[in-house]
């Protein structure tokens, strides 16, 4: 049975470090990662799942958990979301139906936010990973006014200090994100080989967590 470990790090045990950060810049960045800091200085990377049980071995076995509550045999999960073309649209379209009022010129899922408030609402957990730079207290505003919360902490837009230069595949895979996780994204290439992934599609829209 696969246990998280705890969440406290150092530099010398993450899998990847961009070639070009300096051992001052590790220190500082490995400081941020296990220090609770406030919305208005730099965030940390929170990646400790937790998991009290076996992981999940499938797409298919991390939707039927994250569509029952949270519970002793079923350990909290964490839906990591892109935002653009997969939660949010620069054009009305389909799914993306709702105007959002705190970002001009943007529309919503308004599924999917519903299906993530409901996710949210059985103890579950919701990550950002994005390569947009969209204001954190916009989106969080945004999200709320679904019913979704988002935290600062789990925000990590492509100004994160944490993304020095990183891909947001290499992102995920160098702050060891598990198979507690599942990655929904609408590009193949954000993929990492740590989580579960779910390309979004037409025909493979966001994943039903109703």
């Amino acid at each position: 049975m696969k246990t998280a470990e705890s969440a406290k790090i150092s530099a010398s045990n993450r899998k990847f470090w961009h070639k070009d950060t300096d051992e001052g810049r590790q220190d500082k960045i490995v400081y941020h990662l296990n220090h609770t800091v406030s919305e208005s200085g730099t965030s940390i990377v929170n990646v400790a799942s937790n998991y009290s049980v076996d992981f999940p071995t499938s797409n298919k076995q991390w939707l039927e958990r994250a569509n029952q509550p949270v519970s002793k045999s079923n350990s909290a999960l964490t839906l990591i979301l892109d935002l653009d073309d997969t939660f949010l649209s620069q054009t009305k379209h389909g799914a993306f139906n709702k105007a959002d009022k705190f970002n001009d010129g943007v529309f919503s899922n308004e599924v999917a936010m519903r299906q993530v408030n409901q996710f949210q609402a059985r103890g579950h957990k919701i990550k950002v990973v994005t390569n947009t730079a969209y204001s954190f207290l916009h989106l969080k505003h945004a999200f709320s006014r679904n019913g979704v919360t988002l935290e600062f902490k789990s925000y990590f837009n492509l100004k994160h200090p944490a993304r020095t230069g990183l891909s947001k595949s290499k992102f995920i895979t160098a702050f060891a994100f598990d198979n507690s996780n599942l990655h929904v994204d609408n590009l193949e290439i954000n993929q990492s080989s740590s989580t579960h992934f779910h390309l979004v599609t037409p025909e493979a829209p966001f994943p039903n967590l109703s």
